[in-house]
């Protein structure tokens, strides 16, 4: 998957886009691929080493995509049906969160 990473603090101009291993979720989990993400200002003080200063870091915590897979607490995987919630794990490309039945 592709992510916008920083592996230094500084500008804008240490972003670099890079890929990284396809996230697989685990037990309760979903994997949802994203189709859109965001930038807010936790990223911007992070690349700049103002926050959470542990390198290399990805970028853009806040998405928006499509569940196209989740692990029940059984282990057992199944697509669809489910909506994210919570913070993702892993930005940009895909990410993982909590699996939850829509109520």
């Amino acid at each position: 998957m592709k992510a916008a990473r920083v592996s230094q603090v500084g500008g804008p101009e240490v972003l670099e886009i890079g890929d990284l291993p396809d996230p697989q979720p685990g037990p309760g989990q979903v994997r949802s691929a994203v189709r859109a993400a965001g930038v807010n200002p936790s990223d911007w003080k992070k690349r700049k080493g103002l926050m959470d200063s542990e390198l290399p870091q990805a970028m853009g915590y806040e998405a928006a995509g499509v569940v196209d897979e989740r692990v029940m607490d059984d282990g057992w995987a199944r697509q669809g049906g489910v909506e994210q919630e919570g913070p993702p794990g892993v930005p940009s490309a895909g990410v993982l969160g909590p699996a939850r039945q829509r109520s």
